[in-house]
């Protein structure tokens, strides 16, 4: 379960969008037995800016950093909140003219740990395809 609120808005061809989300999570084992770490609030702090590359809006550039705290319950106490990671993105996009798709090539560097001398680092390449809404918006 999770809520958000962003706010976006255009400098000339640059848009800036921030988003602050609050998750709740709650796992299980396998067999659906309770696990240890059993429930989770996150917290989701994201900057996004993207910029048009071309007057017809069909090239952008997207940078992206998000930072994430969190707690969890452990024996039934929860543990303290505090940093857990952060994500780097840079995505460059392409819409088609003709075509209600736009896609998409990017990296992610996501630091996982609440120690940053000590963070792993994990690297992702990402190739995603949108599709548009056929009805307008």
């Amino acid at each position: 379960v999770y809520s958000r609120l962003a706010y976006s808005f255009k400098i000339n061809r640059l848009k800036v969008e921030s988003t602050a989300r609050q998750e709740f999570r709650k796992f299980y084992g396998s067999d659906f037995a309770e696990i240890q770490k059993n429930s989770q609030i996150r917290s989701r702090l994201r900057v996004k800016l993207k910029l048009g590359l071309d007057k017809e809006k069909r090239h952008a550039v997207s940078g992206i950093v998000e930072s994430l705290f969190a707690t969890h319950k452990e024996a039934n106490q929860w543990t303290k909140f505090g940093y857990n990671e952060s994500r780097f993105f840079l995505y460059y996009s392409y819409s088609s003219p003709k075509l209600p798709i736009t896609t998409s090539i990017g990296y992610m560097n996501n630091l996982l740990g609440s120690n940053l001398a000590q963070a792993n680092t994990v690297h992702y390449l990402a190739f995603d395809i949108m599709f548009k809404n056929p009805f307008g918006n």
